[in-house]
């Protein structure tokens, strides 16, 4: 544990990531936890895609730290989504779907949540062709 707060205190945005979501998650004190949400916030600007989706959930749902803004987590599951990590795609498909986080209900928006949430066709298609039998 310390090597991860070491690694995150000298800004490795993967250890920012995992440590400041523990530390978030897990941390005793208010201060830990405001800790672990500003570590995960600046791992997610770093370009760090679970980082982003968490962003989005602590703009979601708020924090001691960070009030909810609608508006703020569906910019950061959009990047996460877009950067190709499906749980955020998956969650601003249910979003569009529902009328959620402040999104009016769009049936073609959240369509294209879900198609970009999905394996790539490409990678569906060799993972097709892995599982046939080759006759010799």
């Amino acid at each position: 544990m310390r090597l991860f707060k070491r690694c995150a205190n000298a800004g490795l945005v993967d250890a920012q990531s995992l440590y400041g979501l523990m530390l978030f998650r897990c941390g005793v004190t208010a201060q830990e936890k405001a800790k672990g949400a500003h570590m995960v916030l600046q791992a997610a600007e770093a370009g760090d895609v679970q980082a982003q989706f968490q962003a989005g959930r602590i703009f979601e749902f708020g924090c001691n730290q960070y009030v909810a803004r609608e508006s703020r987590a569906v910019t950061w599951y959009a990047r996460a989504a877009e950067a190709g990590y499906a749980p955020a795609a998956d969650r601003l498909a249910r979003a569009y779907r529902n009328g959620q986080l402040g999104l009016q209900v769009n049936d073609v928006r959240a369509d294209y949540w879900d198609d970009l949430g999905q394996p790539s066709s490409e990678a569906s298609r060799v993972e097709s062709l892995s599982g046939v039998e080759h006759v010799h």
